[in-house]
């Protein structure tokens, strides 16, 4: 299990890649990075915080907190793991629902619910996350992979 660096009062991109490359300098790359409203996550590995990368952060003039890393693929069932899958492959919501044996309507209603725990709002950003798991965990991103988890959520 992972950490996450909150920093409050990013300013802009510029800013990011600044805090991007003190992470790197740091030994500490990010798995994951969310940016909003000034604020960014930034998923590390367990070790991934040491004392000196937080003072350097600090030093910046920024708030940060640490705490436990999100996981966000841990919240979505088997079938919604599916469909982001095969979204992320390429595939369309009606390929996957064919696929699946259901519904492109519940096809639908998985995707609503799969954008709300992912917290995305389009099928790139989520297609972007899954490409980040897999990277993270070692699987494949590619469609016999996607075929894969979708026929073991549809069985």
């Amino acid at each position: 299990m992972g950490t996450t660096l909150e920093v409050a009062g990013v300013s802009g991109s510029a800013q990011l890649a600044e805090i991007l490359a003190r992470c790197a300098d740091a030994g500490a790359p990010p798995a994951a990075v969310r940016f909003r409203d000034g604020r960014a996550w930034l998923d590390l590995t367990p070790h991934g915080v040491s004392d000196e990368l937080a003072e350097d952060l600090a030093r910046l003039g920024l708030a940060i907190e640490v705490g436990p890393a999100d996981v966000p693929f841990a919240q979505l069932s088997d079938r919604e793991r599916a469909l982001v899958a095969g979204l992320a492959a390429g595939l369309q919501m009606k390929e996957v629902a064919f696929r699946m044996g259901i519904t492109t309507n519940t096809v639908r209603e998985y995707w609503i619910r799969a954008k709300r725990k992912l917290g995305v709002r389009s099928v790139g950003e989520a297609a972007a996350l899954w490409a980040l798991e897999c990277a993270w965990c070692g699987a494949a991103l590619e469609r016999g992979a996607a075929d894969a988890t979708i026929q073991r959520a549809a069985a």
